[in-house]
């Protein structure tokens, strides 16, 4: 699975509602699991840092101007309590400039919550050198031709869009995350433009999908996780579901250890790696994965299926 994320999208986080940051962050531990690989454009990389500062002022400046006290009506201000209120609201103001405050101090030091998140993102993705001149060349030529994605004549996207089709591997699936009307469907739906998609199934062989958040993109492809930790869980019980080597099991097993704290589905998912997989099955004597199961029974035992908890516990028996 191959991730492009529009330089818009990567700028909103300095100012969309609250909660949004944790959709970040869950995509970080996708990349670290290697469900998904992460493709930066140097072009979309210098749109972000160039849109960085006026996204943050505008935000900071909105947030600054609303007034605890309003604007009251002379007959407010001649109630007994009114007194009491200017007071509140003098007190609320006093607070919120010292929060504006350490805002600002933070985007100055560029260590706020979203830039941390933002610059691990960055850490982890694979760049794309849209100065290359061939990819220059055919974002300019897409500009003058105007074809999509873009509007008129800029180039950022286009850039973007050939630096995608020029580096990732054959029969890709991509998910591109953007909110910009240049990737859009200009018919009835949301979806990708169909010159895009055409053109991509065409010189790549794969697919393309257009998601307008990052949560519809993980809520679609990872539904079972309600933050990062716990997304982390889920994808590496689907790894030692799925293990292939006696080796991979070890590995898995020691990760699965450090995380703990499982859901139902999690347990399940984890049982059965062991009732069906051989390569788990196989070495479940080995200290490391006998002592990680019997674990899992003595602390989880009440929140695994009867049945598959008895098939577990047969197979960590003694007796071979």
């Amino acid at each position: 699975m191959h991730v492009f994320i529009d330089a818009t999208i990567l700028v909103g986080f300095f100012d969309t509602a609250p909660g949004t940051l944790v959709d970040l962050e869950k995509l970080v531990t996708v990349l670290d699991t290697g469900r998904a690989t992460l493709w930066l454009p140097e072009n979309t990389k210098r749109e972000f840092w160039k849109n960085r500062e006026r996204n943050i002022r505008k935000a900071v400046v909105n947030f600054e101007q609303h007034r605890a006290m309003g604007k009251p009506p002379l007959l407010a201000r001649e109630q007994p309590a009114f007194k009491q209120f200017a007071a509140a609201c003098e007190a609320v103001e006093q607070q919120r400039r010292n929060i504006a405050a350490l805002v600002k101090a933070e985007v100055q030091e560029q260590s706020t919550t979203a830039d941390k998140i933002i610059r691990a993102l960055f850490e982890r993705a694979r760049a794309i050198n849209t100065d290359d001149e061939a990819i220059f060349t055919q974002g300019w030529r897409r500009a003058l031709c105007h074809l999509p994605p873009g509007s008129k004549a800029d180039i950022g996207d286009r850039l973007a869009w050939v630096g995608l089709l020029t580096c990732l591997p054959k029969a890709a699936a991509l998910h591109i995350v953007s909110d910009d009307t240049d990737y859009r469907n200009e018919g009835f739906t949301d979806d990708i433009r169909p010159y895009l998609q055409a053109e991509w199934s065409t010189k790549n062989g794969g697919s393309v999908k257009l998601w307008h958040r990052i949560s519809q993109f993980l809520a679609d492809n990872f539904p079972d996780a309600a933050n990062a930790r716990d997304l982390e869980r889920s994808i590496v019980a689907q790894e030692l579901r799925h293990s292939r080597s006696f080796a991979t099991t070890h590995a898995t097993i020691a990760r699965l250890e450090r995380l703990g704290d499982f859901n139902d589905e999690q347990l399940r998912c984890l049982a059965e790696a062991l009732v069906e997989n051989n390569q788990v099955r196989n070495i479940r004597r080995d200290p490391d994965v006998a002592r990680f199961y019997k674990n899992m029974l003595s602390k989880y035992s009440q929140h695994i299926d009867a049945a598959l908890k008895s098939q577990v516990e047969g197979l960590l028996r003694d007796d071979p």
